[in-house]
Formats: C-alpha cells, structure tokens, sequence
C-alpha cells in the first residue's frame, strides 16, 4: 500500500469492478474553498484540482445561472463561489479540470454529481448546459452504474437536477445517472436512521440539518448495516455524506473528521461505500480509499 496515492490508486483496482462496489472518497459542495461573502457556507478548505490531487473522485457541484448571463456558475445556498484567482468559479472550469486531470492519470475516474442551486427555471438552463458536454463527449452520461474498466479516463455524470429539452435532442437515458429525487426523497424521510433509496439506483444517507453529535449516530447505523449480515446497500450504490450543517460546516466537520481519524473509526471496516466529506484532508481522503486494499 505504500505505493498508493491520491492521483494513482484506481489503477491498482481490478476493472471489472462496479463503481457501486468501490470505496470512494468524495466532497460535498466541492467548489467552496472560496465563498463569496459568508465563511458560513465554506465546505471546503481545497480547490477541486487540489482534491482531486489527494484523491478525492466524487464531487458534490452544486449550479446557478448568473443574473445577466446563462452560464452555470458554482454556488452554495445564497453564496457564489470563486476560484483561486479571485474570479467566479464555473462549471466550466471544473469539467476542464477534470479532463486535465484525467489526461496526466487515465487509469482515474471522476465522478460529477451536479445539482440545480438556482431557481426551478435553472433546471433547463441546466439541462441545455451540460447536455453540450455530453454531445461533445466530455461527460459520460449513461442512466446506469458501470464497471470501472468502461470509465477510465472519464468524467461520470450524476444528475441531481430535473430532465428537460434540450438543444442536443439527448433522451433522459443520455444525462446521466439520474439521482433526481434525491431531495424530495430525503425530505419525505427527514427522520430516518440510515439510508434512503433514491431512483432505485442508490441508498443515500444525507441527514445534515443536524449537530455533529446527532450525526455521527446515522453515520455508524449506515456503516454498521453495509457492513453486516444482510448488506442491504450493497445492492445497490450506498452514497454516505458525513456533512451536517449545525452551527456550521466547519464546527461539525471538525468534530466527525476527528472522530473518523481514530483508530477505533468507524472507517475501519471493508465497505464505505460513496464516503463524502466536508473539509477533506489528505490523510482522511487516504484513509477513505486504502479501505479498497
């Protein structure tokens, strides 16, 4: 395991794995190292590039149109993000990121789930923007879960916003695998003690408006029933975020990301599943994908 870093690993996975059944280290609201006017909304203390540096392959993005402008700007809540060069941080960018990365380490994966941060009118918007991507190749966007080995080198859309029309004549099958009810589904089930199955296609723990201390139960109920005799969600793709957003992401990251650390972790176990954190470390993201090993 010595050999294994951030911006390698997944060559040391045999490819005929389905990504449902890997251990990968993910960031919710990737692309807020640089929030625009509230530290509050601050999930993270990395850019994308520094991220997926370390080892990070799931990305949590987050999109809204600007006022004078259809372009898909990365958003958290009410805040606008920025990159490191003071400038607003686009979808754009992360997607050429993404291929830059991707050309230097072929035998990586990245995974983009993109959610509609703006108003119900930003799901077409939305739709007609990445659909360029797909058309052009850039994403690959099928409605299903693939095995390792037919994504290598490539972008993986995730679609957490609604299908609409778009100007590419895409068909719902072509944009993505679609984990469009996400929210609707985890907001019917706002008291639930582990996982919520969305779209039938994964089990997604995501109960955040709570305290780090009220988290960290749902989170060791999840990795308990991956773990155990009937293993429900390895039926499927088990989506696990550690965030919770009580008083803000920082303090309740800096208690859970301790607590992950440990050497009594609950991450010390053989299936993860999709393991998505807010303030990823390098030491943590590590400590997420050596699980595969």
């Amino acid at each position: 395991m010595g050999n294994i870093n951030g911006t390698n690993r997944m060559g040391e996975i045999k490819g005929h794995r389905e990504l449902s059944l890997l251990n990968i280290p993910g960031t919710h609201d990737c692309g807020t190292k640089n929030v625009e006017n509230s530290k509050k909304l601050q999930c993270q203390s990395l850019s994308v590039q520094e991220q997926m540096n370390i080892g990070v392959r799931y990305f949590d993005i987050r999109c809204a149109a600007g006022s004078k402008d259809t372009t898909q700007y990365i958003k958290h809540s009410s805040a606008f993000c920025k990159n490191d060069h003071g400038n607003l941080l686009t979808i754009d960018e992360l997607i050429d990121a993404g291929k830059t990365f991707l050309k230097h380490y072929p035998t990586e994966t990245l995974i983009f789930q993109v959610k509609n941060e703006g108003d119900g009118y930003n799901d077409s918007r939305l739709c007609n923007h990445i659909g360029k991507y797909i058309a052009n190749g850039s994403l690959w966007a099928q409605d299903r879960i693939p095995c390792l080995d037919e994504v290598r080198g490539k972008i993986i859309l995730v679609r957490r916003f609604t299908d609409k029309d778009n100007d590419y004549s895409l068909p719902r099958e072509r944009l993505g695998i679609n984990l469009s009810s996400w929210d609707s589904e985890c907001l019917i089930k706002k008291d639930w003690n582990t996982f919520v199955h969305v779209n039938d296609k994964a089990w997604v723990q995501d109960r955040y408006l709570v305290k780090a201390h009220e988290k960290y139960g749902p989170l060791e109920r999840a990795i308990a029933e991956m773990n155990g005799p009937k293993k429900n969600p390895s039926a499927g793709w088990a989506i696990c975020l550690s965030s919770c957003t009580n008083p803000t992401p920082y303090d309740t990251a800096s208690e859970i990301n301790m607590k992950l650390l440990a050497g009594d972790s609950i991450l010390n176990v053989k299936k993860v599943g999709t393991f998505v954190v807010d303030f990823a470390t390098e030491e943590l993201i590590r400590k997420i994908y050596l699980t595969n090993f």
